[in-house]
């Protein structure tokens, strides 16, 4: 018969798949040992109850031709102490262990040990919780280290420590004493590797999520502070008892071996003199640790800046966030100062921050890359609102979006004093005081590069960008950006902290308007959807969609005419569509139905902003666009009904002009539109001069004009110029003289009817 072994599988899930363990260390994480010495522990196996005349074999764990010797028959037992090791292959991860047995040329038998416990085991990880009860020795999630600093304590080269969501706090000072709490600080080891961002139950590094999971390491140690990045940042003396710095590494040569990893670092308050008037957050002299997924938040320096790079080789540092640090009279961000070689910081994100140069980062006479950040609404007290390159600096910005940053002094988005400051792939604002100094640049844009919400620091893109798919892949090398997700999309990267996601990230912005809703009128969805038309129009700019539910809204705002309700009127925006006829519930416009002229979707423009049915104090336009605001095809109004506008106001010419739409030199698209019950003096419909409009589907009926008799009005439209009209109707009309269009320019007319329209003035026709 072949001989039986009992044998020891190792897997990384209790899933498997499952390997034996045997003395090749070639390719196993462990092996078991050919010593059979047990007084040094380094024996394969000791059998201790029963059955002990078997003898050890180097490399099993123990072999019969029987089943019986085992100890396997029923209701027997027989416990067996295995001591192996672990190989060059061991990772740094949870294993598991079980025993089977093994028929020797035939494999691992089945259904023999159907009662057992996996051994688990984690391989050089120290895991801290502030919430856990165990031990507190750090050898497993239910024993974890309640402190940060416990772990740094005993992590040995090779470790990684992994820490749960919650708050840690330096507890000593880097060179082991208590004595001064302002000094406590964290302090980094090479080769030793920290992870924040767990749930606590994890067994595999790539289960966390540090987004959903977040870890802070905090420098307010009485968790009393109160932070105003407008004001200065502490507010009166809540950072008084703070640490300087939440890390300091000053002079302890830390290499890349040195990994922090998925951590927000707050509370740092750098306000003694050097070495403690900078680097709130981390302090790196003379060290090049890897920092990477951090975000530094609520820290304040005197000088310096939150993340402090000084005297030290080229740091790796990538997927970065610096949300409103102060770094007086440094940078609010990053802070280079006499780097000994080239650094690089891939992957950033830099909003409102402020500084004194650079208030997102500041290169002083170092050489440094910064590939795909976002810099935005960061401001410098003196020059460079975003960035500042001074004294024999170089700095290089490849797919960078910098935008809406600002100095009081000079470059509000750029400030150019070094070497050579080198942009390309860029997206930056270039209007007047945007940038000192003469940059060297190459495929950049300044267009807005449209941010899904940059009120609320959501500077994800959409994706009619201009900064999406357009730029150069060859300069980021990184897999994942800020969010978590790959870091190309499409084949081809975008600029900025974050790649556009197909399927996830809209494609352009939608404002939704319903006068019922009861959200947070922000116009982001139709729960918390403006509910007036104005407070979108207020907001949008070109490319966006503005989504109008059933019901009627009425203009509000007289824009830069005399502010009384009669000027008051509607603007269409250059670019921007604007869409009626929604139930309140659509993902999409072709889910819009029962829209239109007395439907239960039908959405409703008034002019009627007075006494109900007294068009003496109705708006003299509903919509009105003056010369100047630039309107052309790609403005368009789509399934609305236009009603009770009234140009009367014979005195004064524009006033007297189109009912319920004015347009002179500007040409919008108006489609499946009904225009109905408007006066205009002279158009009583609408009103375009110079203009090359499109109308399509459109019906106007009931709409009167006053003036006529020598061909210049007539009661639907005026125009000049090129008008397209395709599929439009006049129905029931009225005015003194009845003509279909003021031909003073060309118009192009396809499926264009008149029906009973009257060129009596006072008569209205019913509509069939």
């Amino acid at each position: 018969m072949d001989a039986w072994q009992i044998a020891l599988y190792y897997a990384t899930s209790t899933d498997g798949p499952w390997t034996q363990m045997s003395t090749d260390g070639s390719t196993n994480h462990f092996i078991l040992s050919l010593s059979d010495n047990f007084a040094d522990q380094d024996p394969t196996a000791r059998q201790l109850s029963e059955n002990t005349e078997h003898t050890f074999e180097a490399g099993k764990i123990i072999e019969s031709t029987e089943l019986s010797p085992f100890g396997l028959g029923t209701s027997k037992s027989t416990e067996y102490e295995i001591c192996f090791k672990a190989t060059v292959n061991a990772e740094n991860k949870i294993y598991y262990f079980k025993p089977n047995l093994y028929v020797e040329g035939e494999g691992p038998a089945t259904n023999i040990f159907t009662h057992y416990e996996y051994a688990v085991m984690a391989y050089n990880i120290i895991f801290v919780d502030s919430d856990a009860s165990g031990s507190d020795d750090g050898s497993s999630w239910a024993n974890a280290c309640t402190s940060l600093q416990s772990a740094l304590d005993v992590a040995a080269s090779g470790c990684q420590i992994w820490v749960a969501a919650g708050t840690c706090k330096p507890s000593k000072e880097p060179e082991g004493t208590t004595d001064e709490h302002r000094k406590f600080a964290f302090q980094m080891k090479n080769d030793v590797e920290i992870y924040g961002g767990f749930a606590g139950t994890e067994t595999d590094l790539s289960q966390r999520n540090f987004i959903a999971n977040e870890t802070i390491l905090s420098g307010d140690l009485a968790g009393n502070d109160d932070f105003d990045i407008t004001n200065w940042g502490y507010q009166e003396t809540t950072g008084d008892d703070n640490c300087y710095s939440v890390f300091f590494h000053f002079g302890i040569g830390l290499t890349s071996s040195a990994v922090l990893d998925g951590f927000t670092i707050s509370g740092g308050n750098a306000n003694a003199s050097f070495p403690g008037n900078g680097g709130a957050g981390m302090v790196n002299h003379s060290s090049s640790p890897t920092i990477r997924n951090i975000t530094f938040k609520h820290n304040a320096s005197v000088d310096g800046g939150t993340l402090f790079l000084l005297f030290s080789g080229g740091a790796d540092l990538s997927n970065l966030t610096f949300i409103e640090n102060h770094g007086g009279d440094g940078s609010g961000g990053l802070y280079l100062y006499e780097m000994t070689s080239a650094t690089t910081l891939t992957n950033a994100l830099f909003v409102h921050n402020r500084g004194g140069y650079g208030g997102g980062v500041k290169n002083y006479n170092s050489t440094t890359t910064v590939t795909n950040a976002t810099f935005y609404g960061n401001r410098a007290i003196n020059d460079g609102g975003a960035v500042s390159n001074s004294m024999n600096g170089t700095l290089t910005l490849n797919n960078c979006i910098i935008w809406n940053n600002s100095a009081n002094g000079e470059g509000d988005e750029i400030y150019h004093g070094g070497n050579t400051t080198t942009l390309h792939n860029c997206c930056y604002q270039n209007e007047a005081g945007d940038v000192y100094g003469t940059l060297t640049s190459a495929n950049c844009i300044t267009s807005d590069p449209k941010f899904i919400d940059s009120d609320h620091n959501d500077f994800t893109l959409y994706g009619i960008s201009p900064c999406v798919n357009t730029e150069d892949n060859a300069y980021n090398a990184e897999p994942y950006g800020l969010r978590g997700k790959a870091r190309i999309q499409n084949m081809t990267i975008d600029m900025g902290a974050y790649e556009w996601n197909s399927g996830t990230d809209p494609e352009k912005r939608i404002l939704n308007v319903n006068d019922d809703a009861s959200g947070s009128n922000d116009g982001s969805s139709w729960s918390n959807a403006y509910t007036s038309l104005q407070s979108a129009l207020d907001v949008a700019i070109s490319d966006d969609e503005i989504w109008i539910a059933a019901g009627t809204y009425y203009p509000s705002s007289a824009y830069d005419l005399t502010n009384e309700p009669r000027y008051y009127h509607f603007r269409l925006i250059e670019g921007v569509e604007v869409y009626g006829g929604f139930a309140g519930t659509e993902n999409s416009i072709d889910e819009r139905t029962n829209f239109g002229y007395g439907k239960g979707n039908e959405t409703i423009l008034s002019g009627d902003i007075g006494t109900e049915g007294d068009n003496s104090d109705n708006c003299y336009h509903v919509i009105y666009n003056p010369n100047g605001t630039g309107i052309t095809n790609a403005a368009m109004l789509d399934r609305v009904t236009i009603t009770a506008g009234n140009a009367n106001n014979t005195a004064v010419t524009e006033l007297k002009r189109g009912g319920w739409l004015y347009m002179p030199y500007n040409s919008p698209t108006i489609k499946n539109v009904v225009i109905a019950g408007n006066y205009g003096y002279f158009g009583g419909g609408a009103f375009n001069m110079a203009s090359s409009a499109v109308y399509e589907n459109c019906l106007f009926f009931n709409n009167r004009s006053g003036y006529g008799g020598d061909g210049d009005g007539n009661n639907v439209i005026e125009t000049t110029d090129y008008t397209a009209w395709k599929s439009a109707a006049q129905l029931g009309n009225s005015g003194y003289q009845i003509t279909d269009l003021n031909l003073d320019g060309q118009v192009t007319t396809a499926d264009y009817v008149r029906w009973y329209n009257s060129k009596k003035a006072g008569v209205s026709c019913q509509v069939p």
